[in-house]
């Protein structure tokens, strides 16, 4: 029994390396032509004065942007959020280009994109390249009035990951910024004193006990004399 099991796997690995021979004898111009289309990660998102109101989802673009598609080369899109998977070939491009947004822009979402070969003269169902990229994800407190008059703000940027904040928190920490952001030197000098002041305080105390007990020693010192 040991012995035909060994026999079957041999047999299997045999078949799946004789597949990749013959991809790799028959594909390797398509393997090559795959290498060469681009896929970057897209972000793409206006300004507080390009947009109406808070904006839609339809007003900018989270997602993955495919470049060097042709009629020898489709890809598929896939992601880990839902089951959506998108296919794009040649005539989907448009100056050369093909976008597909992310399917939810509040968290990051990974994006697949699987190319394919349309040639003939590479006929298997295994894709060619895949690109895995991770979406950037939108701050939907980036269309407040707060930031729009904040910009400097690390948690006013439009990919700034706010999931650990509600409404209300993200407002105290942005009150809390903006005062710590508008201090002056003095104040801030005088708020360095107030949270180091025992580090500060400790060593010119050490070093006073020691010069009046140098002093007393030195005055009980010269009296024996």
């Amino acid at each position: 029994m040991k012995r035909y099991f060994v026999l079957l796997l041999s047999l299997i690995f045999s078949l799946f390396f004789v597949n990749m021979q013959l991809l790799s004898a028959d594909c390797e111009d398509m393997i090559k032509e795959a290498d060469k289309i681009k896929v970057f990660k897209m972000t793409r998102i206006p300004k507080y004065e390009e947009i109406e109101g808070e904006g839609t989802e339809n007003d900018f673009l989270i997602g993955v942007r495919i470049e060097g598609l042709n009629e020898r080369i489709y890809a598929k899109v896939s992601n880990d959020y839902d089951d959506k998977i998108v296919t794009l070939n040649q005539d989907n491009l448009k100056d050369g280009v093909a976008e597909v947004s992310s399917p939810y822009i509040y968290k990051s979402v990974k994006m697949t994109v699987s190319l394919y070969s349309s040639d003939e003269s590479c006929n298997v169902t295994d894709a060619l390249k895949v690109i895995n990229i991770d979406t950037d994800i939108f701050n939907e407190f980036y269309y407040y009035k707060v930031c729009n008059e904040n910009p400097d703000l690390e948690v006013c940027a439009p990919t700034y990951d706010n999931s650990k904040y509600n409404e209300d928190t993200f407002k105290e920490m942005v009150d809390e910024l903006i005062e710590e952001r508008d201090k002056t030197i003095l104040d801030k000098t005088l708020d360095f004193f107030k949270e180091y002041y025992l580090f500060i305080l400790i060593p010119i105390l050490l070093i006073s006990v020691i010069f009046i007990v140098r002093i007393v020693l030195l005055k009980r010192g010269m009296k024996n004399e």
